[in-house]
């Protein structure tokens, strides 16, 4: 007796034709599952990057406001000091000033070989009160 081979290859299509439906199924299924995961992900990094984004404007704005409160605070000190040298010091050095002009009249026979050295000192006197605080006063000037 012969053995007859049988087989079932149309069974065995129809097996392995569901196996790929099935394992394509599952891989596009991934895919999608991957992909509404990375959507989510995405959606959430955006949505920190805005706030972050935000938060980094008020900063800014904090940043600037400070730098220009320091200048304001900068510029008054500035003033400050320029009319106290042009008002209290320029003031000083002028009665200083005429002090010695006093004393050089009242000494002038006294110390004949000292007064070109104090006219030099109280000419040197008179230039810085004149020129240089002046000058001072008038580069502070807004």
């Amino acid at each position: 007796m012969v053995a007859a081979i049988t087989t079932n290859v149309g069974t065995d299509l129809a097996i392995a034709n569901k196996t790929v439906w099935v394992i394509a199924g599952v891989f596009n299924a991934g895919m999608v599952l991957v992909l509404i995961v990375l959507r989510w992900a995405s959606g959430r990094a955006q949505r920190r990057l805005e706030r972050a984004n935000k938060a980094l404007a008020v900063q800014n704005i904090a940043v600037r406001e400070s730098r220009e409160r320091m200048v304001q605070t900068a510029d008054s000190t500035k003033r400050a000091i320029a009319e106290e040298l042009h008002c209290t010091v320029q003031s000083k050095l002028f009665a200083i000033w005429m002090q010695m002009v006093q004393f050089r009249e009242i000494n002038a026979e006294s110390i004949p070989d000292q007064l070109e050295e104090l006219d030099k000192i109280t000419s040197e006197l008179d230039n810085v009160r004149e020129v240089d605080i002046r000058a001072l006063f008038e580069l502070e000037r807004p």
